[in-house]
């Protein structure tokens, strides 16, 4: 076996404290603006949500849908008190490897008629399989199906399921999944699919990954959609042929049911409710390396290709310099875009429009990144916008308007928003931010109107850690309002059914209290203030102590490999030594990178469970900042449960990237690398490399034999190295160590020019200029015409010991020339060639300093010279 693992016992007291933190950071750090507070609506799981007309009272019906399957309803989602009931549970029915599973939900226009709720999530396939070399046939793939409300009970029926459309075989690495569902004011439904990791499927329209579709609420193509039969295409509705074109269409065909191509991963989407009149949303797709980046979609961008993947952001790929303005009128340019930040890159991750009206007139649109922690307002900045600068500048600027984390680097997997929407509360709309991690949240920001600060709210436990019916002494003193207003508490020690929001456990400041049952109790206290402003903070209180739970494997010193398959194996045991059964345990994997994780085993239950194969780093940089955490839950009848985890680490491979000469570039895995490089790669992993010849180079062969200039190869554990062997191109600088592509390598002071109107001599010395790739120095030259004119080169000067020979000079030629990063500016380099050449029209030096990308190359039929002895 090869996996380090790194042992982390998270024992109850570590375990409370983490959730203390947590639920104490959730509001009180809030960074809102005067005027707003936010609030909890609910604790429960959730990756996105929607709202909708409850079909029992019409009062507003708040819909949740986690990653693993789970969709909830919230009956009264004004209240700080509701409770969250399941509704439907795709547990089994999905494959949830990595960013795989249920993505998010959506409800019918007609909703209070027909009761239609739109799940996107990735179908179940036997093995569920990932990066594999299986057919596409065989690979897991995402759908859309609707489902049919109950009036009474709320439940999704599942007998009343229809796929109304479906995706292409996810073949690639389990990650871009989009899978974003809005309806807009024309009654279609517009859903987001990312490409799947494989970059070039965003610009193949014979597949639907990488775009966003647009459908008929039954999942059929719109007749006016832009790539159909009616306006020339040679178009098939795709979902009857697995995501793509037919095997035997023609080479032209594409996807009717595609709406604009050219995305990464369109993770969200957020619709205008102010536009009434035509289809107007916003995208946010999910960027590389460089940019995050926000668009606009809907009936006035119908056809439009957004450009992944030659450009991410106003510039192209993995670039923030070279960015020019699209010269085809069919690529849509984002309407803003920000650069990642070099210590937490980015990840937008959600947006809002602002209804009107709700909120003060300064604030209309509001994103989120799920990196950085924050929901942030775009403000309008016209006079700081640069399209033209390095890098470009986007005519929004990025107000922090809320912060999800007290201090950075704090339990930051807990504070990550992935989605946000704007929804009801009582006789206005309020923002509702939903977060992801180990105890997902829902919070509501509104608008009061109220500059008051609302109170903190902060309470102590004498323990966390007690045994039956020993007395816990709480204490609130610490809350407090910061105007000095008083403030009135309400408990609720989780442990009576009896409690309510007009029922409290207790309204003292430092009440006490004891359990009479073991297990884990969430203690809450809500602290108001007389504008009936409510914060909160919750605890978790263990009664008993909770079992004994080991990792067997993976084992610790063991590491990974690309395509491994780990396996997972751990044991379980009550106080009295009595084992658990298997189907106590409960798994969950993560893959860390940066300072961020996503999904690669959901919470599943079982023991000797076999993961997916062990993945490749996420991108070129990923791969010296990325592990798997392994984590084993044991939890006993009583909800007492032991966490414990372990960092599997990747088997590392240091590779060698070279060329001859040195200094060139190699793509490795789409990036660029100057030689001589070493890189850390993963075991097994595949590079691909491609050396590209230039204006001065021609790529030759690989060092060990391989000719073609593009090559993949698997990494083994040996550290390899690879060289790309380049020949020079005639006119390009040179060495004794390097050939030349043709010709041979001689001096460049011994190639002078000679036009009409100027002479120059040339002094052999040492040559700051180097060598150059050239032919024959002294071919015969034969005019072509009786009046070409050849002015001859004449010494300034005439030593005694000069030799001096008079020849004639033929036209010069120029050759483009792109300097390489650490070479001398080419004025430089002029400037050292007029050094060592006599002009008599000095004016040339300045006329190349102009056009510093272009060295005059100068070829010479023969040279007259003065050599000084």
């Amino acid at each position: 076996m090869r996996i380090h693992c790194c042992v982390h016992l998270h024992n109850a007291a570590t375990l409370l404290s983490i959730f203390q933190f947590l639920t104490s950071s959730l509001i009180q750090t809030q960074g809102l603006p005067s005027g707003f507070i936010a609030e909890v609506v609910s604790d429960q799981n959730a990756i996105s949500g929607v709202f909708a007309s409850s079909p029992k009272t019409g009062d507003p019906l708040l819909l949740l849908v986690s990653k693993v399957g789970k969709v909830h309803a919230i009956e009264d989602p004004d209240s700080n008190f509701s409770k969250a009931k399941e509704i439907l549970n795709l547990g089994g029915k999905m494959c949830t490897e990595t960013e795989r599973g249920l993505q998010s939900i959506a409800i019918h226009p007609d909703f209070t008629e027909n009761r239609y709720v739109y799940l996107y999530y990735t179908k179940f396939k036997e093995g569920c399989l990932v990066d594999s070399d299986a057919p596409a046939s065989k690979h897991p793939y995402n759908v859309v199906s609707r489902f049919v409300m109950d009036p009474d009970s709320l439940l999704l029926d599942f007998d009343s399921k229809v796929e109304i459309w479906r995706g292409a075989g996810l073949k690639g690495y389990a990650v871009h999944n989009g899978g974003a569902m809005v309806f807009g004011v024309d009654g279609k439904l517009y859903v987001t699919h990312g490409d799947g990791g494989v970059q070039d499927n965003a610009q193949d329209m014979s597949i639907v990954l990488g775009s966003i579709m647009r459908l008929n609420d039954d999942g059929s193509t719109p007749s006016d959609n832009p790539f159909t039969s009616a306006n020339g295409y040679d178009a098939y509705h795709c979902r009857k042929s697995g995501g793509m074109v037919p095997i035997n269409s023609t080479l032209d065909a594409v996807c009717s049911e595609i709406y604009n191509i050219g995305f990464r991963n369109p993770f969200r989407l957020a619709v205008d409710s102010n536009e009434k009149e035509k289809v107007r949303f916003s995208i946010q797709d999910v960027g590389a390396r460089v940019w995050e980046e926000l668009s606009y979609g809907g009936t006035d961008y119908a056809g439009m290709n957004y450009g992944w993947k030659p450009i991410e952001g106003p510039c192209l790929r993995h670039s923030s310099e070279d960015c020019p303005v699209p010269e085809d009128p069919n690529i849509s340019e984002p309407f803003h875009y920000y650069l990642h930040r070099d210590d937490k890159s980015g990840c937008v991750s959600g947006a809002a429009f602002v209804p009107e009206g709700i909120w003060p007139e300064e604030y209309k649109f509001l994103f989120a990144d799920f990196v950085w922690y924050t929901v942030y307002s775009l403000t309008e900045d016209s006079d700081n916008e640069c399209r033209s600068c390095k890098p470009p500048i986007s005519r929004f600027r990025n107000e922090t308007f809320f912060e999800t984390i007290s201090y950075p680097g704090e339990h930051k997997n807990e504070a990550k928003i992935v989605d946000m929407f704007f929804g009801p509360y009582k006789d206005t709309q309020a923002l509702y931010v939903i977060k992801y991690g180990n105890h997902d949240t829902v919070v509501r920001i509104r608008y009061t109107g109220i500059h008051d600060e609302p109170p903190i709210v902060n309470f102590t436990a004498s323990k966390q850690f007690v045994d039956l019916n020993e007395q816990i002494q709480f204490d609130a003193s610490a809350s407090n309002d910061p105007e000095g207003k008083n403030i009135s508490f309400r408990w609720f020690f989780g442990d009576s059914e009896r409690s309510s929001k007009a029922n409290p456990d207790s309204i003292e400041k430092s009440p006490s209290h004891s359990y009479g049952e073991l297990g884990e109790y969430k203690v809450t206290l809500y602290v108001s203030d007389p504008l009936n402003q409510v914060q909160q903070k919750s605890m978790i209180i263990v009664v008993g102590e909770p079992p004994i739970a080991t990792i067997l494997s993976p084992a610790e010193g063991d590491k990974f490999y690309v395509g491994q398959v780990i396996h997972l194996s751990g044991s379980a045991k009550y106080l009295n030594g009595t084992a658990f059964e298997d189907a106590q345990l409960k798994w969950e994997v993560r893959k860390h990178h940066d300072d961020h994780w996503h999904p690669f085993l959901d919470p599943t239950f079982g023991n000797n469970i076999d993961l997916s194969p062990a993945p490749e780093p996420e991108d070129f940089y990923a791969s010296t900042n990325s592990y798997l955490e392994v984590i084993l839950y044991a939890t006993d009848e009583n909800g007492l449960t032991r966490t414990i985890s372990q960092n599997v680490m990747p088997s590392l491979v240091k590779v060698g990237i070279d060329s001859k000469p040195a200094g060139l570039n190699i793509r490795v895995n789409g990036e660029s690398v100057n030689t001589f490089s070493e890189i850390v790669a993963w075991e097994d992993q595949y590079l691909h490399l491609i050396a590209e010849s230039d204006s001065s180079y021609r790529f030759v062969s690989w060092a060990d034999g391989v000719e073609g200039y593009n090559r993949s190869i698997v990494l083994n554990h040996d550290d390899p190295g690879f060289t790309a062997n380049y020949c020079v191109l005639n006119g390009a600088f040179c060495s004794d160590e390097v050939d030349c592509c043709s010709g041979f390598c001689h001096r460049e002071t011994n190639k002078l020019l000679n036009t009409s109107g100027f002479s120059m001599e040339a002094n052999h010395k040492d040559s700051k200029t180097g060598m150059v790739c050239g032919e024959d120095l002294f071919p015969t030259y034969v005019p072509t015409t009786s009046q070409e004119i050849f002015p001859t080169y004449m010494p300034t000067t005439s030593p005694a010991t000069s030799h001096t020979t008079l020849h004639t000079a033929i036209p010069s030629k120029e050759v483009e020339h792109n300097p390489t990063d650490g070479e001398a500016e080419p004025n430089q380099k002029d400037k050292d060639l007029a050094d060592d050449l006599s002009l008599t029209r000095p004016e040339i030096v300045s006329e190349a300093s102009k056009n510093p990308h272009k060295h005059p190359i100068l070829l010479l039929s023969s040279i007259a010279f003065s050599l000084f002895l």
